[in-house]
């Protein structure tokens, strides 16, 4: 989808992700919500933990303790056909 362009990640774009590194808030990571693969920005704040995108178009997704959530790893790379 559209949600990372502002990050430069692209609708058809490979995102390389490393599963070994623990994300730092404000990383870009790969995440599993409620049934549903997403790539967003990690944000960890004071009692509140967020997904975001780099489209302002889309709201924040607040992880709460019942969510469906897994946390698969950090985006470090991205391939893109040309």
């Amino acid at each position: 989808g559209d949600s990372m362009t502002g990050a430069g990640i692209l609708p058809d774009d490979i995102v390389v992700v490393d599963r070994s590194v623990m994300p730092v808030s404000g990383q870009i990571i790969v995440a599993m919500l409620d049934g549903g693969m997403l790539v967003k920005y990690w944000i960890d704040q004071v009692g509140k933990k967020l997904l975001r995108s780099a489209n302002a178009q889309y709201p924040d997704l607040v992880i709460t303790d019942e969510s469906d959530f897994l946390l698969w790893g950090v985006v470090t790379g991205v391939v893109r056909k040309l």
